[in-house]
C-alpha cells in the first residue's frame, strides 16, 4: 500500500506563516450564519498570498510575468521528485556546497524531475510552538546557493522546487526586520491597519529589493514551495508530489495543498 503523507501546514489563526510581516493579513474565519441562526454553517475566511504552506511564481518579482493563471497544472500532479537532506538549525544558512553535497548524495536527480530539499525545519509543532520565530529564525538558502541550485534545475527542466522552510533566500532581514518586526505586537497591527498601510508607505521599491529579490533568481527557473509541513515521515529518496494551489488566477502566489506519495 502506498504511503500517502500530506505536507501542508494548516491553515489557522494560531500559526505565523503568513501572520508575520506588515503585508500579511492574518488568517480569520467568522460566520456568515449557523446550524442555530440559519440552518447551515456559512464561513466568512480572510487570508493572503502567502498563508500557510504556499506556491510562489516568478511573478512575485516581475510585473511581466504570469502568476498561478500561468501555470500548467498538469506538471503539478503526481510528479516524481528527488528528496534531498541539508540539515541546519534556526537562522541556518545552506551554501552553495552543501547543495552540490546533497545532490551527489543521492546520486539519482534526473532530468524532468521536481526537487524538495528537507532540512528538518517543517513542523507543525514546531510552527505553532515557536510562533513569528518559525518564519523570522527560517533557514534559507545563501545568494550563492540560489544560484547554484537554479542551475542545477534548469539542467534538468525541473518543473518544481520545494522546501520545507517558510524562507527561501531572502528573510527581510535588512529593513522589515529591524523596522517593523522588533515592535511590539500591540505596536503592529496586521494589515489592513492604518498603522501598517503608513508602515507599507515607506517601505520602499528599493528597500522591497533588498529584502525580498534574493528569492527571484529561483522562481524564474520554475514554481516554488515554500513552508512544507512534516516531511520527517518520507522514507526513500524519491516521492510522487502533488501540489494544488488555491486557483486565484491573477494572484503571483496562493496557499496550496500538497500531498507526497511513497510505493
Amino acid at each position: 500500500m502506498a504511503n500517502v503523507i500530506n505536507l501542508t501546514l494548516p491553515i489557522a489563526p494560531d500559526m505565523p506563516v503568513g501572520q508575520t510581516w506588515a503585508h500579511d493579513v492574518p488568517f480569520q474565519m467568522e460566520p456568515i450564519r449557523t446550524y442555530a441562526a440559519g440552518g447551515a454553517q456559512l464561513e466568512y475566511y480572510q487570508f493572503h498570498t502567502d498563508t500557510g504552506t504556499r506556491l510562489v511564481t516568478c511573478a512575485r518579482h516581475d510585473a511581466g510575468a504570469r502568476g498561478i493563471g500561468g501555470i500548467d497544472f498538469a506538471a503539478l500532479v503526481d510528479v516524481r521528485t528527488a528528496v534531498i537532506d541539508i540539515a541546519v538549525g534556526a537562522r541556518g544558512l545552506i551554501s552553495s556546497a552543501q547543495v552540490d553535497a546533497a545532490v551527489a548524495r543521492h546520486g539519482a536527480f534526473a532530468g524532468g524531475e521536481a526537487l524538495l530539499v528537507r532540512t528538518g525545519w517543517g513542523s507543525v509543532r514546531r510552527c505553532r510552538q515557536m510562533g513569528e520565530a518559525f518564519v523570522l529564525e527560517s533557514p534559507r538558502l545563501t545568494p550563492e546557493a540560489a544560484q547554484r541550485l537554479a542551475s542545477l534545475l534548469r539542467e534538468r527542466a525541473s518543473p518544481l522546487f520545494a522546501i520545507d522552510a517558510p524562507c527561501l533566500v531572502d528573510n527581510g532581514s535588512l529593513h522589515a526586520q529591524r523596522e517593523w518586526t522588533v515592535l511590539l505586537p500591540w505596536q503592529r497591527p496586521p494589515w489592513p491597519s492604518d498603522i501598517a498601510r503608513a508602515y507599507l508607505r515607506h517601505y520602499t521599491p528599493s528597500k522591497q529589493r533588498a529584502d525580498w529579490a534574493g528569492d527571484q533568481v529561483v522562481l524564474e527557473t520554475c514554481p516554488v514551495l515554500l513552508a512544507l509541513g512534516d516531511t520527517s515521515g518520507l522514507r526513500g529518496r524519491h516521492v510522487r508530489l502533488t501540489a494544488l494551489p488555491f486557483f486565484a488566477e491573477e494572484a503571483p502566489a496562493a496557499p496550496a495543498t500538497v500531498i507526497a506519495k511513497e510505493a
